[in-house]
């Protein structure tokens, strides 16, 4: 990809890849159907087909974006100053987004409510609040929020990831052992997804060898081919999930998690230079506080829904729940980054003075 090229699509794809990822989190989503006792109908189908294939493959193609730019721009600064740089960006926002939670939980725990067995917040106890609040061997409290330890130590390996990337062979025997120990579960004791090292190590890889813009000029040529391929693949799996043996779901959603950020990229060629494109490029720098909120912001939503409206599974009125849901995330987290923009920018310039 060329540098200017690649940027431009980036900013496009963010905000679509979270709210994608935003959808996977609302309450009854479908997103292992074949794990699942889950009567087929048109609307649990329609469920898994954007939940658990259409999105699966945002978070890879956002791992991938993070190893291009850090691979990208690590000419920059020392390792010292990019790791720390890295922890603020990263680590930081983990703890301050997941203590809410974490909070919640612990009130949920304390008043004898079941809520995250897997969580020991109370009674008290130093341990249970560090693993809910860093994601060490636990899903945090804030549950997506992993990625964000996942992509803080993929980040830190960069000097690993370049010697790799130099040769063409060690970085197909890394690719292929990191998916294997994603398809056949081997985690380690330590990693929650290691698939997502995989993925930026591609990141990393596309940065290192420039001649890669030669496969976004074969991409450009065939994008609609590309995009009515990946729809047709996401089709048939979602279908294949409800089946009576569907023994090989998670492999074909493995593969999907791979080939999906090439459709994405796909995607954002139709999208750069359009008017959706403009709209979804100004959204950009909100898709981070979208991703870091929005299960605060859908549990908020599922209370109040449950209350009002009453509990329903893949119905009318779950879809609306859905659409509300993803909605209220984007516009009440989008509007909350605007004003801490805003805000922002103004003691910026008060502390520069008049000019």
């Amino acid at each position: 990809m060329r540098k200017k090229e690649s940027n431009d699509r980036i900013q496009v794809l963010r905000p679509v890849l979270v709210l994608l990822i935003v959808t996977v989190h609302v309450p009854l989503a479908v997103y292992r159907p074949d794990l699942r006792d889950i009567e087929f109908s048109p609307g649990s189908y329609l469920s898994a087909l954007i939940s658990g294939c259409i999105a699966i493959a945002a978070l890879p193609t956002l791992s991938i974006f993070s190893g291009y730019l850090a691979a990208a721009r690590s000419g920059d600064r020392g390792y010292p100053e990019y790791a720390v740089r890295k922890f603020k960006r990263l680590v930081i926002p983990m703890i301050a987004w997941g203590l809410p939670m974490a909070v919640w939980i612990y009130t949920r725990q304390s008043a004898g409510m079941a809520a995250r067995p897997d969580l020991d917040l109370y009674p008290l106890n130093a341990e249970g609040w560090f693993r809910a609040l860093t994601a060490y061997q636990k899903l945090p409290a804030n549950p997506p929020l992993y990625f964000l330890r996942e992509l803080f130590l993929a980040a830190l390996l960069l000097p690993v990831w370049h010697l790799v990337a130099r040769n063409i062979i060690a970085s197909v025997l890394l690719a292929g052992g990191i998916f294997y120990c994603a398809v056949a579960g081997i985690h380690f004791g330590f990693f929650i997804r290691i698939d997502i090292y995989l993925y930026f190590f591609i990141g990393v890889f596309i940065a290192a060898h420039p001649g890669l813009s030669v496969a976004d000029d074969w991409m450009r040529k065939r994008t609609a081919w590309i995009l009515v391929a990946f729809m047709l693949a996401c089709l048939s799996v979602a279908f294949y999930g409800f089946s009576d043996d569907p023994e090989h779901y998670w492999l074909l959603i493995n593969l999907l998690r791979l080939t999906g950020p090439l459709a994405f990229m796909a995607l954002a060629v139709y999208l750069e230079n359009g008017f959706l494109g403009n709209l979804l490029s100004r959204l950009a720098p909100a898709s981070f506080t979208i991703f870091l909120g929005h299960v605060i912001v859908i549990l908020i939503v599922w209370k109040a829904w449950q209350d009002l409206v009453g509990f329903s599974r893949h119905d009318a009125a779950w879809w609306a729940f859905f659409g509300l849901a993803v909605f209220l995330s984007a516009a009440t987290l989008g509007l909350l980054w605007w004003v801490y923009d805003t805000i922002r920018t103004r003691l910026r310039d008060r502390s520069r003075g008049p000019t």
